[in-house]
């Protein structure tokens, strides 16, 4: 990591370029001043990559033990561009659980991330 770049495992942003690179999501390469919203959210992993981002979402869930029919999801963020386009960046390689290790690191990410990007959105937005 250079002082120009800011990597995370998900994503990487250019500080010198005003880019970000999105490699587990919407991958591709886009402009911060493009960028108007950004939501953590749960993606139900069985229709992740299925249609467009974050369609279908799963609210809450079970904290204390899993269900038998509980469903697997990803963390992400929803980022919303000027021209309404939506991009996903997963910050979970692969389904976790409500209240699992997995889940609680795969969002305390999320929320570092979503901490840049609402930076990024308040001076190229604000």
């Amino acid at each position: 990591m250079t002082d120009k770049l800011i990597t995370y495992d998900s994503v990487i942003f250019d500080k010198e370029n005003k880019t970000m690179e999105i490699i587990n999501g919407t991958v591709g390469v886009y402009p911060y001043t493009e960028i108007i919203e950004c939501k953590i959210l749960n993606e139900l992993a069985k229709y992740k990559g299925k249609e467009e981002p974050f369609t279908h979402i799963l609210y809450g869930g079970r904290v204390q033990g899993r269900c038998f029919n509980e469903k697997g999801f990803y963390v992400g963020l929803k980022v919303t561009l000027k021209d309404g386009t939506v991009l996903a960046i997963y910050t979970s390689t692969k389904p976790v659980y409500a209240g699992n290790d997995f889940q609680r690191h795969d969002y305390k990410e999320a929320e570092t991330i979503k901490k840049l990007i609402d930076k990024i959105i308040n001076k190229y937005q604000g």
